[in-house]
């Protein structure tokens, strides 16, 4: 009996489980599954901003690294023992135009100059002393009486060797020259306003003629050489005279940050293509690059080697529409509304920079250019515009 009781009682429990059960998943939510229609009206709501041709002004990126304008391997013209060398003269040094270099030892340069003047003093004694000569022949060839050919006039007067005296001067004077020249080239004076690339000259050590002591490059100013597509050259502007050149903003966000940049004019277009035939060099000039003026304290300073980005400034371009960045979708697209439908376009553009675009027209003067953010995009969805601005 008991067991009996024990099989009814489990039944019941099994029974009972099985309707709970039942229930929750009788009763849970249902969700209905259909297909999406592009066409249902007021899927979104979007802003929008009327797009407007006309002229605006292009701008070309490019991207190229900082060379030197001017650069000088500075050679030593003597041969000698540096017995002076400027502190400047290492790796980064900054030296201004006329600066000393270096010094080259001067004693058998001090004692050269003496001995040339006394070279120079016994050859223009000779010259006169030939002089008074060629007096005293002249009157024996008058006391002569007779005809003599031009040889031997030349002979008898002796104007071959008061020609000779005459060139020992000029050479002894040259000779005066050199030795002072070699004095002063003892000391090696930077020949530009320069920052140091390399240096080779030690204190003590010896240095031949043609040496090479330092490279400096020029630090009035620095070139950026652009690479630049070549069909945007045209929409470029050169220095011509006194007429400027593009515009040309320089930034290096990995280095300087997003704030900071520096500015330089297009002087050139070079004569030659890059090796893959599709570029061209543009140089761009920065005056103090490395912010030694007063009125560029604070700016940031151009590293030769650096590769920078650039936007120039080109000419203006007329059927244009200028539009803010961030209103260009994935894939370079942009959204507008036509008759209460969004289109997803694909524009042609002509420039982009990092804050804006410019496209041409192409039909889309006067269209709603959609400026809020639409989270599922899809070409031929019906919207509604909620303002227009």
């Amino acid at each position: 009996m008991r067991k009996s009781v024990k099989i009814v009682v489990a039944v019941a429990i099994v029974a009972a489980a099985a309707a709970v059960s039942f229930f929750i998943v009788s009763s849970r939510p249902r969700v209905t599954m259909r297909p999406f229609n592009a066409g249902e009206p007021g899927s979104i709501s979007v802003d929008v901003s009327t797009l407007k041709s006309g002229k605006n002004r292009i701008v070309v990126e490019a991207m190229g690294r900082v060379q030197p304008s001017e650069s000088v391997a500075l050679q030593s013209q003597v041969s000698g023992k540096v017995v002076w060398r400027n502190r400047e003269l290492v790796p980064g040094g900054i030296l201004k135009k006329g600066d000393t270099a270096v010094r080259i030892e001067d004693s058998d340069f001090k004692l050269a100059v003496p001995q040339a003047e006394n070279a120079l003093a016994n050859a223009k004694l000779e010259l006169r002393l030939e002089e008074g000569r060629q007096v005293v022949a002249q009157k024996e060839y008058e006391m002569l009486d007779r005809e003599l050919s031009e040889e031997e006039k030349e002979l008898v007067l002796r104007k071959l060797q008061l020609e000779s005296a005459r060139k020992n001067v000029e050479s002894a004077e040259a000779a005066v020259e050199k030795a002072k020249l070699d004095l002063n080239r003892t000391t090696l004076t930077v020949p530009m306003n320069a920052a140091v690339v390399s240096a080779s000259a030690e204190v003590g050590s010896l240095i031949n003629q043609g040496s090479a002591v330092a490279m400096l490059a020029g630090t009035d100013k620095y070139w950026v050489v652009l690479s630049v597509p070549i069909e945007k050259i045209g929409l470029l502007s050169v220095r011509e005279g006194k007429k400027q050149g593009s515009k040309v903003t320089l930034r290096a966000e990995n280095i300087w940050g997003k704030d900071l940049f520096r500015t330089g004019e297009l002087v050139r277009i070079a004569a030659d293509l890059q090796d893959n035939g599709y570029m061209a060099k543009a140089y761009v000039e920065v005056t103090d690059p490395l912010s030694l003026k007063k009125e560029n304290l604070g700016q940031p300073r151009l590293i030769l080697g650096t590769l920078l980005n650039a936007e120039i400034e080109g000419k203006d371009v007329d059927e244009t529409i200028k539009i803010s960045r961030r209103y260009v979708r994935e894939g370079d697209k942009i959204y507008i509304v036509s008759d209460g439908i969004m289109r997803i376009v694909a524009p042609e553009f002509v420039s982009k920079t990092r804050d804006y675009v410019i496209i041409k027209e192409g039909g889309l003067d006067g269209a709603d250019l959609i400026t809020s953010p639409v989270s599922m995009p899809a070409d031929g969805i019906k919207v509604k515009i909620f303002e227009a601005r």
